[in-house]
């Protein structure tokens, strides 16, 4: 996909590549079963070249038919202020009249460019005819006491406006300065996928502002904050690489392992595996080290995949083959 010859700047990618609409559709790329009440989003990209500190970069724009509820609650109200304001405007103008039809174009002509963006006004005259006192004549012809001119005006959306502002609410961008060409090139769809994946990393990540951990944390040297968040990163990454190695396991092998309530899943998970080793005790007596209970088939399969034996609870020292 070719990028556009005028590098374009962060705030206008989205409105350009929206009203471009030549999207690249990905598809669904949801790893959890889908329901009824929440289908799977459907993607689709289109690719840019935007500027920054005057360096090119990668523009990845992403529509998502899961479109994000605030956005759209904020685009909503847009939608409605505007027509507010201008039935707000209507009111007023409708309410007079006009001896001429010159002034009553005038006016038209002034409330149809009150237009905004979302919403047109459309216009149309009427006469209001005024007839003269007492019965009309035997020929049917009343005698015309005055002609007056009023305005019919009614607010119409901008309906492709209204579409656009709605397909931009489902709109995000991804920067990058990955290549296109070489070993180490990635397509759009490619950085999107590592974009989705990151969903793991946010959702262990959370924890760090659990208020158990941050309202019970006090540290009075910058030094000290440093190291505690230098130890929770590398729990970190302990945690996602146990889970990445039993979901490597099965994938090698094709199996699944056990999970919650007795059931197979094929994605395991690193708290789920914790969970079938709580109250695992381990006695020592002088320098040697026994398990206070013999270990469970659940517990030897976990072991298993993540390529460790029962010594290795027992010797902190050992390393796997």
């Amino acid at each position: 996909m070719k990028p556009s010859r005028q590098p374009l700047s962060p705030c206008r990618v989205v409105s350009e590549t929206v009203t471009q609409g030549d999207w690249q559709q990905i598809g669904t790329l949801n790893e959890t079963p889908s329901t009824a009440k929440r289908p799977p989003a459907q993607y689709g990209i289109l690719e840019k070249t935007v500027t920054l500190y005057d360096k090119p970069y990668r523009a990845v724009v992403v529509h998502s038919t899961a479109h994000d509820r605030r956005r759209l609650k904020r685009i909503e109200r847009e939608i409605r202020q505007s027509e507010t304001a201008l039935r707000k405007l209507l009111a007023e103008e409708i309410k007079r009249e006009y001896f001429c039809v010159a002034d009553a174009e005038v006016t038209a002509s002034r409330l149809r460019e009150s237009g905004t963006q979302l919403h047109r006004i459309e216009t149309s005259l009427t006469e209001k005819i005024r007839y003269g006192r007492g019965r009309p004549p035997k020929n049917g012809a009343r005698k015309v006491a005055s002609v007056r001119y009023v305005l019919d005006a009614s607010v119409v959306d901008n309906a492709d406006q209204v579409e656009r502002k709605r397909e931009e609410a489902g709109c995000f961008v991804l920067l990058s300065n990955v290549p296109l060409q070489g070993e180490t090139a990635r397509t759009g769809a490619d950085l999107l996928r590592a974009y989705k994946d990151q969903h793991g990393i946010e959702h262990n990540f959370s924890f760090l502002k659990d208020p158990l951990i941050v309202n019970d944390t006090f540290l009075k040297k910058p030094e000290r904050i440093e190291v505690l968040g230098a130890i929770l990163l590398m729990a970190l990454l302990i945690w996602n690489l146990i889970e990445h190695v039993l979901r490597q396991y099965v994938a090698e092998r094709d199996v699944e392992l056990p999970g919650r309530d007795n059931k197979s899943t094929p994605r395991p998970t690193a708290f789920m595996m914790s969970t079938k080793f709580l109250g695992l005790q381990i006695v020592r007596v002088g320098v040697i080290c026994r398990l206070a209970k013999p270990l469970t088939t659940v517990q030897r399969i976990f072991l298993q995949a993540l390529g460790l034996a029962e010594r290795h609870l027992l010797v902190p020292s050992s390393v796997p083959p």
